[in-house]
């Protein structure tokens, strides 16, 4: 089959689930028309022989007066679902049709009359009349997941899609705040509502993606929110994205990307995914995966002008201006007035010595962002045209502005290393390493520091920040002994980590049957701890010393020891972890738990001994 087939067979199965229209009669129902047509997107996306057009491109076509035919082309797709819905008391009428755009013919039209609690069976039933149509298996794991009902109570379910759809639709701080009133008392209805606790995580990461929420603020009340989710439906692709996210914030890379693979193997289609993994991998300096996750991102959800400014991004790593530049332009095509895209544009035409329009779109994009950061975009702007002094002035007057309590951004050590000035640059950086300021994140990627990558300071650097991995001496010593081979072969199994995640146990368990017994449980999961530390070293991944912390969630995922036997309810102790606290084999962090609880387990360590990797290495090889 030749590439141009696969290609057309491909896009048999993409299909698009078109903004569903409200027909209720009350206007303000029309949350509830927008959000079962997220929500089948998200049951459709859950078959893995389907590609699904993600919920941001498919709802610009909301009230747009265009024929599918236009709307398939514009997306690239074969087939297209529309809608309609009304709602009225405890009644819905939901009428759907699936249409075959390149042969111009209905496969298929249905119409549910049901009472509102149905509402899960009816978007469950649309999934699987889906892929019937389009021949597509869905696997057993998958009909599990599309089965599912999210909670028994209808209420709870309105106030949830209620809370998703006013954070949607505007980020201002009072309707986020709005959004997690609805979301709270959805709770208060229905505590076991999982998707609810990762609607609260949503409101709070937007919080502090608009400056409203500290980053340490962020990640206590995001966490909590995402491993209460985890503890009810440890399967939620959803949850997993956001702690994936969460470990991102902590640095903890490793077990942030096994996260995102975990996320991308529930949910495929999950075009957010493959965008925050497409950043982290920037992050690593794995520029060519990193173009193929945020391309990915793009042919899912080809409309949002994010994904177009991530493939910009990739291009700026590699210093590709001119298609950096192509991407920018496509996104403001989608949304002319997108931030990160003007910004991304000015860069773009700096790199690529078109100065005056950089200067046009730098003015455009300062009169719309706080003023400080205004001068701090424009200090950048004349450091890389080559006006010093214009550069200097302009950040001497954000520095003052922050010691009467300005916003300092940390482009601080860009434009030092933009204007040459390495000391200053350095000396901020080592401020902010400390600070975990989000800067730090682009020192392997931004050509702004390409130049110093190897210096010695920058690599001290990377390595607070867990970006440079390395073997200490006793185990580059000990893979010189000729017995080394088979004991890493015990150490490690091959291709186990594809199966479960950064770190395993020696020996991995058959199945949940073989974890009745508390004291089994509590045998394997300090073995998976010990078996972690050492893993990571043979990877070169950590040191003991500064990342020996595993979250409940990584061991419960990794050794396949059910979650409920770490946490207990509420999120207390579970028995497991009980006895290896009472036994003294680990120490835990805690965090405030959910609703205030406080004292709640979050991370723990072994305790036996400072080097527990070393000691087990060197008796392996005294065997």
């Amino acid at each position: 089959m030749s590439g141009g087939e696969r290609q057309l067979a491909s896009d048999e199965l993409r299909i698009a689930v078109l903004p569903f229209v409200n027909f209720s009669p009350n206007p303000a129902d029309e949350y509830f028309a927008d959000g079962m047509t997220e929500e089948i997107i998200s049951a459709v996306s859950g078959i893995s022989g389907l590609t699904v057009i993600s919920r941001t491109s498919v709802m610009t076509y909301k009230r747009v007066k265009k024929s599918v035919e236009e709307i398939g082309r514009e997306l690239r797709v074969s087939k297209v679902l529309e809608g309609s819905v009304r709602k009225a008391g405890d009644r819905i009428r939901i009428a759907t049709q699936l249409i075959d755009i390149m042969q111009d013919k209905h496969l298929w039209a249905q119409s549910y009359n049901r009472k509102l609690g149905d509402v899960f069976a009816v978007q469950s039933d649309i999934a699987r009349r889906i892929a019937r149509s389009l021949r597509v298996k869905i696997l057993s794991t998958e009909l599990d997941r599309i089965g599912r009902k999210p909670t028994e109570s209808t209420e709870a379910y309105a106030l949830y899609l209620k809370g998703k759809q006013t954070l949607v639709l505007t980020k201002q701080r009072s309707n986020v705040l709005k959004s997690i009133e609805y979301l709270k008392l959805a709770l208060d209805l229905d505590p076991g509502f999982a998707l609810a606790h990762v609607g609260l995580a949503d409101c709070y990461f937007c919080l502090n993606a608009r400056g409203y929420m500290s980053d340490s603020e962020t990640v206590k009340e995001a966490r909590r929110e995402v491993l209460a989710a985890l503890q009810l439906d440890e399967g939620l692709a959803e949850a997993h994205l956001r702690l994936a996210k969460l470990h991102e914030y902590d640095w903890d890379w490793d077990w942030s990307e096994w996260e995102f693979n975990k996320v991308i193997e529930l949910n495929p289609n999950m075009a957010s995914a493959h965008a925050w993994y497409s950043t982290l991998l920037l992050i690593e300096g794995r520029f060519d995966e990193a173009f193929d996750q945020a391309r990915t991102a793009l042919e899912l959800d080809p409309l949002d002008p994010n994904n177009c400014v991530g493939v910009a991004a990739c291009f700026y790593a590699t210093e590709n201006y001119t298609r950096m530049i192509e991407y920018c332009e496509r996104a403001l095509e989608i949304e002319p007035a997108n931030l990160g895209a003007q910004q991304t544009l000015i860069w773009a035409c700096l790199g690529n010595q078109d100065i005056e329009r950089a200067a046009s779109m730098l003015e455009k994009w300062a009169s719309r962002v706080p003023e400080n950061y205004a001068l701090l975009g424009r200090a950048a702007f004349f450091a890389m045209a080559g006006e010093k002094e214009k550069s200097l002035g302009l950040l001497d007057q954000a520095l003052r502005a922050q010691e009467s309590g300005g916003f300092v951004s940390g482009w601080v050590p860009e434009i030092y290393s933009r204007l040459g000035r390495e000391d200053e640059m350095f000396a901020w950086l080592e401020r902010l390493v400390k600070a975990h300021d989000s800067v730090i994140t682009s020192l392997r990627w931004d050509p702004d520091f390409a130049k110093y990558r190897s210096h010695p300071r920058m690599l001290a650097i990377l390595k607070q920040a867990g970006l440079v991995k390395q073997v200490p001496p006793w185990l580059e010593a000990a893979k010189e002994d000729p017995r080394w081979a088979s004991i890493s072969r015990r150490i490690v199994p091959t291709g186990a980590r594809k199966e479960t995640g950064p770190s395993l146990t020696g020996a991995q368990p058959s199945g949940p049957s073989r974890f009745r017994g508390g004291k089994d449980q509590t045998k394997v999961a300090f073995d998976f701890l010990v078996q972690a530390f050492i893993e990571d070293y043979m990877r070169k991944r950590i040191y003991i010393e500064q990342s020996g912390w595993r979250s409940l969630i990584q061991i419960s995922g990794a050794s396949r020891i059910p979650l409920r036997a770490l946490y207990g309810r509420h999120g207390r102790r579970g028995p497991v972890l009980s006895e290896l606290l009472s036994r003294g084999l680990v120490e835990s962090r805690t965090f405030t738990g959910q609703r205030g609880r406080g004292g709640n387990v979050d991370r723990v360590r072994i305790t036996y001994d400072r080097d527990p990797t070393k000691r087990y290495v060197d008796r392996a090889l005294q065997l």
